[in-house]
């Protein structure tokens, strides 16, 4: 079994309102982790569903606009993704709401696909944003000159 993925500067892309959402996602995850070894079933642990679902919503919800905004030509892929993992995450809340053991490989699961989006499609997005945002070519930083 491989490790869980743990939040570090690695998954950073110098975008700060993502990257605050990132780590506040992976934090939620991690609370669910510890959760799960001492409450299972608990109303802790729907609070953290709860909060888990709210938060990936309004992430996923800022990260198309900004798509949107700058014209990402792999928007539409990228928002089936992120409709595929809001589906898993409200179906585990209702399997908690229903009174079901929501188990920790589900957690784990949970944790792994935000890992490998971020590190994956969040990061082709980050790249074509940071090209994008680039200063122009100039003929004073042709001559040698800062702009």
């Amino acid at each position: 079994m491989s490790a869980v993925p743990r939040w570090g500067p690695e998954y950073e892309f110098g975008i700060d309102d993502v990257d605050a959402q990132h780590r506040a996602l992976a934090d939620v995850l991690d609370r669910m982790r510890l959760c799960m070894g001492h409450c299972a079933g608990s109303s802790e642990l729907g609070s953290l569903l709860a909060e888990l679902e709210a938060r990936t919503v309004h992430h996923f919800r800022s990260e198309e606009q900004t798509m949107a905004a700058e014209a990402f030509p792999g928007l539409e892929p990228h928002c089936a993704n992120h409709r595929a993992f809001e589906r898993r995450v409200r179906e585990t809340h209702q399997l908690h709401r229903d009174g079901r053991f929501v188990r920790l490989p589900t957690v784990s699961l949970l944790q792994g696909w935000l890992f490998e989006h971020i590190d994956r499609a969040d990061r082709e997005f980050s790249d074509y944003l940071h090209a994008r945002r680039q200063p122009g070519y100039s003929l004073a930083r042709l001559f040698g000159r800062s702009a």
